[in-house]
């Protein structure tokens, strides 16, 4: 994904920016799940850093956590960044929580607000 700067797009105008760089790397997202990604990724005004790419990833896991290829997919990615490293810590606690939901030791998805407490 490109992971383009779009502050200066209006809401609509990043919605579908997102989605078709969305649907563009991953082509088996429909149309309303990559929208609906979009809805929740967030604003980004500068190069995106691993923190910002991986939580796009977290957002299509998110959505399409029950696609098992998808699913593979974008944790390889989320791996590589991971090796890369992140500036918040946290991030490295949700990695290991979605490692661990793909690999069938946890149940359920895990929510960012499980670690955020929000």
């Amino acid at each position: 994904m490109k992971f383009e700067e779009n502050s200066n797009c209006s809401f609509e105008e990043k919605i579908s920016m997102v989605s078709n760089e969305i649907i563009e790397a991953y082509p088996e997202i429909s149309l309303k799940d990559a929208e609906e990604i979009a809805m929740l990724d967030e604003t980004i005004n500068k190069p995106a850093n691993n923190d910002i790419k991986f939580m796009r990833y977290y957002y299509i896991l998110l959505i399409t956590h029950e696609n098992l290829t998808l699913r593979k997919k974008i944790l390889k990615e989320i791996t590589e960044l991971a090796k890369k490293g992140f500036d918040d810590d946290k991030l490295y606690e949700l990695f290991n929580e979605i490692y661990n939901f793909v690999s069938g030791k946890r149940i359920d998805f895990p929510l960012v607000s499980e670690l955020y407490g929000y």
